[in-house]
């Protein structure tokens, strides 16, 4: 899950260390029909592809995410100074799908577990 806040300012790095997430910390706002999404916080786990790209514990993203007829181009520009020499970038387009219906997903099934949440009876089996 993704949350992008579109009503305040990226939070400083040093305000979120004890909180790294794996899609970052993000924030939003528009310029014209473009989405610019910033993005900090990454959990230092992760990847920047399925190749294992590695990246720093201060790498931050700049989305610009519009819609050009019936595609969705994402523009990413990443800047990492602690793995790399200079800022770069990755274009992504996505085709309108509208066949598609999404789902809903869970990584695994403890996801589904609300027994450990405050407040939740858990359900006894049938």
């Amino acid at each position: 899950m993704r949350v992008i806040l579109l009503d305040r300012p990226l939070p400083k790095l040093d305000s979120i260390v004890g909180d790294p997430r794996y899609n970052g910390h993000s924030v939003g706002h528009w310029e014209g029909d473009t989405l610019v999404v910033e993005t900090t916080g990454f959990a230092y786990n992760t990847f920047l592809d399925a190749t294992g790209l590695p990246h720093g514990e201060e790498m931050s993203t700049v989305e610009r995410i519009r819609k050009i007829g019936k595609e969705l181009e994402d523009i990413i520009t990443i800047h990492d100074p602690e793995m790399y020499s200079r800022d770069w970038q990755a274009r992504f387009v996505y085709e309108e799908r509208n066949a598609v219906r999404l789902e809903d997903y869970a990584c695994n099934d403890r996801h589904r577990d609300l027994s450990g949440v405050k407040g939740v009876q858990p359900r006894s089996p049938p």
